[in-house]
């Protein structure tokens, strides 16, 4: 008699376990709501703006997935936002599961966007803009004291 009461209970036990770690990956991706294939990301950046100003109404943004550089788990990708295209940066963190976040949103006049990242140990400048008019023909920096 005490063989399916065992049963009964490593069965429960077990479902009990399956259901918690269900659980905790849908707590895990809740904050991480850009589909892995990025297919809803300008959506996401649509709310994450709209939420960090308080206001109704995004102004037309333009979003360049092509001109993106992930490092580690941060990727970063320009954007343009507003009737004069002010030119700015998105800052996504990919998650254990392979979804997004937007942990940055920048914008701002100019034409070029740059910033230096610490990755794995090592420092990379970030460079990236729009050359209108096509008037510029090089760029050069240093960095720690290495001309590039």
């Amino acid at each position: 008699m005490n063989q399916p009461k065992i049963w009964q209970r490593r069965a429960l036990g077990i479902l009990a376990v399956l259901l918690l770690a269900a659980g905790a990956v849908a707590l895990y991706q809740r904050p991480y709501p850009v589909d892995p294939d990025r297919g809803n990301l300008a959506a996401c950046v649509e709310d994450r703006y709209l939420q960090s100003r308080g206001q109704q109404t995004m102004p037309p943004f333009t979003l360049h997935e092509d001109a993106a550089v992930t490092l580690g788990n941060r990727t970063w990708m320009l954007w343009e936002v507003g009737e004069n295209l002010d030119l700015g940066r998105v800052i996504l963190e990919e998650s254990l599961t392979g979804r997004y976040r937007v942990t940055g949103l920048s914008y701002g006049g100019g034409n070029f966007r740059e910033e230096i990242v610490e990755a794995d140990g090592r420092q990379y400048l970030l460079f990236g803009g729009r050359n209108t008019g096509e008037r510029i023909a090089s760029a050069a920096c240093t960095l720690d004291g290495v001309p590039y």
